[in-house]
């Protein structure tokens, strides 16, 4: 008995099935991880928990599926049961993770190995089934297009390359939508449940027509067997690791694009889709009738080779990556879209042809495998398995080992001439003496010179980031040349890369240009000793200090320069808890300790190098202050740390009358955004301070269940304390008014329907980034500084004239001129023209100071006016 064929309308409708599976799969595995990070957090073992347990059960799904094929009758209803269990149990996801994170909890005491374990346990029971469904579609789907059809039984594993090309296409495209269009506009929960109900969809429709359309019957299995030529067994372990090294590029190509275009979501989005662009339009091109006029053993071979060497190319690319960058942002200054097109557009310059040779070894690899396989689709499933485990092994040692210990740069390399390697070695495969003698001698001297000719990359530019450039394009206005953009964001011969080390989650840099130095995280810089920063950072530990009563124990989210943590151990507290996600941050502090004060040597400092999330969620410890200075939130995954669920964390972990202490940035940001941030933190607390709003581009929030007044000796600076004092010069702040004026006023709670910046919608992390590009800033018209509430928090009991006069002199010696003039304006209003005259002349001394200065710099050059600063 023959099996029965699928008409050619059916098979172009299991063909579009497929295409629209891999896209709903695409937004599920996205989601999933969006989920799972606020569950589990961002640590570098966290993001690996969840990529070992997809790809093992897209393993043992194709693995499974090539096994038992044989015993299937009617694949096209197995295929659509298999979307449609997909469908059904993603649609479960938000209800089982809500779940995992109860479990969690309790894990969490045990050893740290212990719990590691139990949580990919945990993590990989609950993703098998759907990844593992993921993995067997694809070649049930390959054994039901090609049964029936002497041909097609003969290429299944050309049919199987087709179906792996558009399943991968429809990958990009769901990469693209979850990216920009369903998780920014429709949120965590309906972007799942989209791609669940996708992929439910195909399912039900594959399967009503199953009966009818889509009706296939099969004979029952024959044992049979093929004869095949000596050494093809060796596809499958040359393709895991194939697999393996196209994980090492693929994560080695995003480690080093992402910090030059801004470690947003958008860029990671756009990294993603490029490869699979690539990957899904090589396999589509070599499972037509190109691909069969080349013999599979031959292409494998060739592309391998090739792959080394386009790959290698992509070492230039990404070098001149930087420049092509700048000249993006020169053309594109304030158009987010067009800058991301063209971001898109230079990134698949660099990865598309390396990722369509990828894509095309697929094919070879499946139709080679097919020569032992007498059961059409098997081939597909063995291959595709044999791959995802290689994938596997590869994203944890590039992750875990290769990119750490020998850097991005080196780990490209070697991955070059690995693939080389395995093109040699899949010469066993090829027919042909004069092909073998001139392939082979092709490999050897390519992997003998390419290294040779490795380039050398300006660390300096490779770590600017987008940021930086778009602020000094606009700076110095559209008609500004390259030379003079690049002159002025670098002043001098006189920089120097102190530290640079690639980390398991970011890549780590501190940088010296002339007096000051620079730490910068994913090429955005997190802290520097500039006097701007050093306010920022000395004043985030100091100011929750003054309203705290008697704490004991304190957390700092975020290590940046260790100042932060100095200030806070100026104080008497018990213990200080750091948390810090990326190791070589705390490796990078000896460059600051002239200012940090070597807050790591202190015994009463305890480092938790974890996802500040997750050690807030699942630790014990109760705190009197906690300090989050995290980065701007419109880098990927920091807005986590913004969210009203962590503020509610945060409220769990403080004891009574506790006080959090928030930086949030207030530039490059819509008003809108601003607020929302301001009332998601005003809707979690009662009560909310807001600090240097309108004197700064870093606000300070405070935040507690209990009103704030000033503790005993914060008025005098805390006398008994003399290295609080010392420290506060730094910022300043040489009396109790200096301090005062920059508050603005206490937060009120937000309007009902006020819409809040939540772990669901995100808004922040997919709007932020927008506004960057965009160069949109602030005018805080709805932040109005209230002098009502600033007298009885800091100065109960001062007669008000007096707290004019010493504010005055405060913005005198602050250089806030129009503060001063407001309060001189003020204190002439209410009949003090003694006090208000002193402060008038202030304010003309400051005006004339302001003016002179102002002229000096106009006569400065770019390079002189960095340095002047």
């Amino acid at each position: 008995m023959r099996d029965s064929a699928l008409s050619p309308s059916a098979r172009r409708i299991l063909s579009g099935c497929l295409f629209f599976s891999g896209a709903a799969s695409l937004v599920m595995e996205v989601a999933w991880s969006r989920a799972l990070s606020l569950i589990l957090g961002n640590s570098y073992q966290a993001v690996a928990t969840v990529v070992a347990s997809m790809m093992t059960g897209l393993f043992l799904g194709g693995l499974l599926a090539a096994r038992l094929l044989p015993r299937i009758r009617r694949l096209p209803l197995v295929y659509g049961r298999l979307e449609m269990g997909i469908g059904l149990y993603g649609a479960l996801t938000p209800v089982i993770f809500k779940l995992l994170g109860l479990l969690l909890g309790p894990l969490y005491a045990l050893p740290s190995g212990a719990f590691l374990f139990l949580r990919f346990l945990l993590v990989f029971v609950i993703l098998l089934p759907p990844s593992a469904g993921m993995g067997a579609t694809l070649p049930v789907a390959t054994a039901a297009l090609a049964a029936g059809f002497p041909a097609k039984q003969r290429q299944s594993g050309s049919v199987g390359g087709w179906l792996y090309g558009l399943n991968t296409l429809g990958g990009f495209v769901g990469t693209l939508a979850g990216g920009f269009l369903l998780l920014p506009g429709f949120g965590l929960l309906k972007s799942t449940l989209a791609g669940a109900g996708t992929s439910l969809a195909v399912g039900t429709l594959v399967w009503l027509l199953s009966d009818s359309i889509l009706r296939q019957e099969r004979a029952p299995a024959v044992a049979a067997s093929k004869a095949a030529a000596p050494g093809m067994a060796w596809i499958l372990p040359l393709y895991a690791t194939s697999g393996f090294i196209a994980m090492v590029y693929e994560i080695t190509w995003t480690r080093v694009l992402a910090p030059v275009a801004g470690s947003s979501v958008y860029s990671f989005t756009l990294i993603l889709g490029a490869i699979l662009a690539g990957i899904g339009a090589g396999s589509l091109l070599l499972s037509t009738r190109l691909g069969h006029w080349i013999h599979p053993g031959r292409g494998f071979a060739a592309a391998q080779i090739l792959l080394g060497c386009v790959a290698f190319l992509s070492l230039w690319g990404l070098k001149i990556y930087p420049d092509l960058m700048l000249r993006a942002a020169m053309k594109y200054p304030s158009d987010p879209q067009a800058f991301l097109l063209r971001e898109f557009l230079t990134i698949g310059a660099i990865v598309l042809p390396p990722g369509m040779l990828l894509g095309a070894l697929f094919p070879f690899a499946t139709r080679l495998l097919h020569t032992l396989e007498a059961e059409a689709g098997a081939d597909v499933g063995r291959v595709y398995a044999w791959n995802t485990a290689g994938s596997l092994l590869g994203s944890l040692a590039a992750g875990f080992f290769l990119v750490e210990t020998i850097g991005s740069q080196k780990t490209l390399g070697l991955a070059c001439l690995a693939s080389i390697c395995v093109g040699f070695a899949g010469l066993l495969l090829a027919p042909g003496r004069i092909f073998r003698r001139v392939a082979g001698f092709t490999a050897v001297a390519l992997a003998m010179t390419l290294p040779l000719f490795t380039p050398s990359w300006d660390l300096y530019r490779m770590t600017s980031g987008v940021t930086q450039l778009l602020r000094n394009i606009r700076q110095l206005g559209s008609s500004a040349s390259v030379e003079q953009i690049l002159a002025f964001s670098r002043t001098s011969t006189d920089v120097h890369i102190l530290f640079h080390k690639e980390g398991k989650t970011s890549t780590v840099t501190v940088i010296r240009e002339w007096f000051d130095r620079w730490l910068r995280v994913d090429g955005k810089t997190d802290a520097s000793t500039t006097k701007e920063d050093m306010l920022t950072q000395v004043l985030l530990g100091q100011v929750p200090m003054f309203f705290a009563r008697q704490p004991r124990d304190v957390c700092v989210i975020g290590y940046g320069s260790g100042v932060t943590a100095h200030a806070v151990l100026t104080h008497p507290i018990s213990r200080l808890d750091i948390i810090e996600i990326e190791r070589q941050v705390v490796e990078a502090s000896p460059f600051f300790e002239d200012v940090n004060g070597r807050p790591l040597s202190d015994p009463r400092r305890r480092l938790v190098l974890d996802d500040a999330r997750t050690a807030l969620a699942y630790g014990p410890q109760q705190y009197d202050v906690i300090i989050s200075e995290p980065s701007n939130p419109w880098m990927a995954g920091v807005n986590n740390l913004f969210t009203t669920e962590f503020y509610t964390l945060v409220r769990k972990r403080l004891r009574p009358g506790g006080i959090f202490c928030q930086w949030i940035q207030s530039y490059e940001l819509s008003d809108e955004s601003l607020k929302t941030l301001l009332d998601t933190l005003a809707a979690s607390f009662p009560h909310v301070h807001l600090f240097a709003s309108h004197l700064t581009a870093d606000t300070i929030v405070l935040a507690s269940d209990t009103p704030l007044s000033l503790v005993p000796g914060a008025a005098e600076l805390f006398p008994d304390r003399p290295e609080v004092a010392k420290d506060l010069v730094r910022a300043g702040v040489t009396s109790l008014p200096d301090l005062a004026i920059l508050y603005t006023s206490p937060l009120p709670p937000p309007l009902p329907g006020a819409v809040l910046n939540n772990d669901d919608n995100s808004l922040i992390q997919y709007r932020a980034p927008v506004e960057m590009l965009r160069g949109t800033e602030p005018q805080r018209a709805f932040i109005q500084a209230s002098l009502q509430d600033l007298e009885p928090l800091f100065f109960p009991g001062v007669e008000e004239n007096r707290v004019l006069l010493e504010l005055g002199r405060a913005c005198h010696r602050k250089g806030a001129l129009a503060t001063l003039t407001y309060l001189s304006g003020l204190l002439k209003e209410k009949g003090q023209s003694e006090a208000g005259a002193e402060l008038l002349g202030l304010a003309e001394g400051l005006r004339a100071q302001l003016a002179r200065e102002e002229r000096v710099r106009a006569s400065l050059t770019a390079g002189e006016s960095k340095i002047a600063a």
